[in-house]
C-alpha cells in the first residue's frame, strides 16, 4: 500500500471539516478539486476512486492527490515538495503532519525528507 502522512488535528481537538478543507484548497491556487482519480494497477486493471474531497496539489512538474476524509488529509507519495507542502497546509489549519506510525513531523524534524 505504502506509507502515508496525515495532515490532522491532535485527538482532543476538533477534527478539520470538509467546509475548512474546501475553503483552504479554493484560496490556494496550486490546488483544486478533483473528486475523482483514476490509474492502472500492475495487472492492469484501471482502478477509479471517488470522493467529493479530493484534491490535486501540482507544483508544476507533477500532481499529487490529497484524499481529505474522516476529519484528515492523506497524502502519498512522500517527498520534500510534498512534506513541505503539507506543513505549509497543516498551519493553515492548526493542524499537524503525522505519519502512519504516529510520528510528527516539522520543519525541524523531517524524518530524513530533504524539504529545502
Amino acid at each position: 500500500m505504502g506509507y502515508a502522512l496525515y495532515i490532522k488535528r491532535l485527538e482532543d481537538e476538533l477534527s478539520i471539516s470538509a467546509n475548512e478543507w474546501h475553503s483552504l484548497v479554493d484560496s490556494d491556487p496550486s490546488l483544486r478539486m478533483i473528486g475523482r482519480i483514476e490509474w492502472t494497477n500492475p495487472l492492469g486493471e484501471v482502478i477509479t476512486y471517488t470522493n467529493p474531497h479530493l484534491a490535486e496539489w501540482s507544483d508544476g512538474d507533477r500532481s499529487v492527490p490529497f484524499d481529505f476524509r474522516s476529519g484528515r488529509v492523506a497524502v502519498k507519495p512522500l517527498d520534500g515538495k510534498v512534506l513541505a507542502k503539507m506543513l505549509e497546509l497543516a498551519e493553515k489549519l492548526s493542524a499537524q503532519v503525522v505519519g502512519d506510525d504516529g510520528e510528527f513531523y516539522t520543519r525541524d524534524e523531517t524524518h530524513g525528507i530533504d524539504i529545502t
